[in-house]
């Protein structure tokens, strides 16, 4: 999954010094211990994105962030998360399913260039980009079931995760990706693909301007 925020720092001093985001609670959640934040003026707000994995094992987990100064004392409200993690309940997929995808929004980095939208970002830059697509076939989304690159710009990236879906249901997938290092425009296409390695489905993509 992945998490935003919008901080405010409203502190009277920019935060220039080596300030983090940092991570507490559960250690079985998958997530980062900490965000390093700098260069945000008084009274400035920063948005931020983080990718979470929920714990292996059912149960119920928490955790919290909080902004930590430089000698690692904590300050700030906290931003808290709790987990429920139960087994999927897949229905079993008929003998000769037709798997497909329906494309449904962008959950991150949403573009729309007739409108002027092209999300920019910095070179080199950590991405998280999510999709909502919709099961419309009539195979479950199970193991061996993937978020495939699907061609265009050549990112480089890393864990493409697909939940476990049933027919009519709606699934966020997500990718992590890293902005090239050479300022420009890029667009790199993704799509389903079932154990056997058929692509299906709407192709789906993200769009980046990077600038220095």
């Amino acid at each position: 999954m992945i998490a935003e925020w919008t901080i405010t720092n409203k502190s009277s001093c920019a935060w220039n010094a080596a300030l983090r985001w940092a991570f507490g609670g559960s250690k079985e959640i998958g997530a980062p211990p900490f965000l390093s934040i700098r260069g945000v003026g008084a009274g400035e707000s920063i948005k931020i994105h983080e990718r979470i994995s929920a714990p292996s094992a059912p149960g119920h987990y928490a955790g919290w962030w909080q902004m930590k100064d430089p000698a690692g004392n904590p300050f700030g409200d906290r931003s808290r998360i709790e987990i429920d993690v139960r087994d999927p309940e897949l229905p079993s997929s008929p003998p000769y399913c037709t798997p497909n995808a329906l494309f449904l929004a962008d959950l991150t980095y949403e573009d729309n260039p007739a409108q002027g939208i092209v999300p920019v970002v910095s070179p080199g830059q950590r991405i998280y980009k999510a999709w909502l697509l919709k099961n419309t076939g009539t195979c479950s989304w199970s193991e061996g079931y993937s978020l495939v690159y699907a061609g265009g710009a050549e990112l480089k990236w890393e864990s493409p995760y697909v939940p476990p879906t049933a027919p009519g249901n709606k699934a966020v997938v997500l990718v992590t990706l890293f902005a090239p290092t050479t300022s420009g425009d890029y667009k790199m296409y993704w799509q389903m693909q079932d154990p056997s390695g058929h692509r299906f489905g709407d192709t789906i993509w993200v769009r980046l301007r990077v600038q220095e």
